[in-house]
């Protein structure tokens, strides 16, 4: 192999492993940072950020709460160590840059190409698919509200929203 890959920069499985494996096959390790939803806690320095697990959680045991904080700390080196830090998105390689302090983070896109797609004869069912998590932050309400457009257009037109929601307010659309 030429590089070693940690597919995410949030699992520990991933990234220990991965790192170890770089480290005795003498390979680069290259990491991928998606947007984290635990950037808010992220952006504190290694010191608040350990303040906050310990202080903060409120019926929570503080072993989950160390692990949490060993997660973090995990997340930070591995980026801070990877020879190349891919980002998938825009937040993602602000994330990286800014709080994560990656030293060569590249600008990839979550996207996939057409041309990974064969055409076929298979009868279309819909006319559009949206396959993510279900969230603002990956924009399905925008795409909704663009569709009631696309149906007062084109009346037969048909959405499958494909993937997990996280609130029942999600679960509805």
């Amino acid at each position: 192999c030429d590089a070693v890959y940690a597919y995410h920069s949030d699992f520990i499985r991933v990234i220990i492993p991965s790192y170890v494996v770089s480290l005795l096959c003498r390979k680069p390790f290259v990491v991928v940072v998606h947007d984290d939803t635990k950037r808010a806690q992220d952006s504190r320095s290694m010191l608040g950020l350990l303040r906050f697990e310990l202080t903060n959680g409120k019926g929570t045991h503080v072993l989950r709460r160390l692990t949490e904080f060993s997660n973090q700390v995990i997340r930070r080196f591995g980026v801070r160590s990877a020879a190349a830090c891919i980002c998938v998105s825009k937040f993602a390689m602000t994330y990286a840059e800014g709080t994560l302090r990656a030293k060569h983070p590249s600008l990839s896109g979550n996207g996939v190409g057409d041309d990974w797609f064969a055409t076929s004869s298979v009868e279309k069912r819909f006319d559009a698919v949206f396959v993510g998590r279900v969230s603002a932050l990956k924009g399905v309400y925008s795409l909704i509200t663009a569709w009631k457009k696309v149906v007062a257009r084109f009346e037969n037109a048909k959405l499958l929203i494909i993937g997990p929601a996280t609130s029942e307010d999600e679960r509805k659309v």
